[in-house]
This record gives structure tokens, sequence and C-alpha cells, in this order.
């Protein structure tokens, strides 16, 4: 894969750099609110574990979302470089 559009690749990058911290962020913060001590005494356990679990969810679609647009700005790079190498075969088959 050739070195052009390096901004890009660094932004990609980034992108899946936040997507790791933000997994670990998510299921440390969780982690710490469970060892924190026992839930509220006055509260239902579906709402408890729901408390807990709801979190996770969300980290894990931000991860996901994150991971999913470095991954993309790679894609289009690789797409734009596919291209470029058509239209050149293409021009000197004229």
């Amino acid at each position: 894969m050739s070195e052009d559009y390096k901004v890009l690749r660094i932004i990609s990058i980034a992108f899946k750099v936040l997507a790791l911290l933000v997994f670990l962020g998510t299921n440390l913060i969780t982690f710490l609110t469970i060892m924190q001590g026992p839930p509220g005494s006055g509260q239902h356990i579906a709402f408890n574990i729901f408390n807990l679990l709801f979190p996770i969810f969300i980290g894990l679609f931000k991860t996901l979302f994150l991971y999913t647009l470095g991954e993309l700005v790679i894609l289009f790079i690789g797409m734009k470089s596919d291209l470029e190498k058509i239209n050149h075969s293409l021009t000197n088959k004229k």
C-alpha cells in the first residue's frame, strides 16, 4: 500500500485508539461501580443489573462505531488507489 494520504491514515489510527480507550474506560468504570459495594437496598434486582450492564452496551456501541470509522477511512483510501490504477490502465490502452 502506498504512503499517500498520511493524514487520513493517522486519523484512522486515532479513531482506533479512541475506540480502544472508550472500551477500556467503560469497562473500568463499570468494574469500579461493581466493586464499590452492593447496590441500593431499596431497588429491584433487575434495575440494578440494568444500571450495571447498560453502560457496557453503550460503550461497546461507541467502540464499534469508532473502530468502524477508522476502517472506513482505510477502505476509502484503498478504493481511491484502486480507482487510480484502473484509470491509469484504461488511459494507457488508448
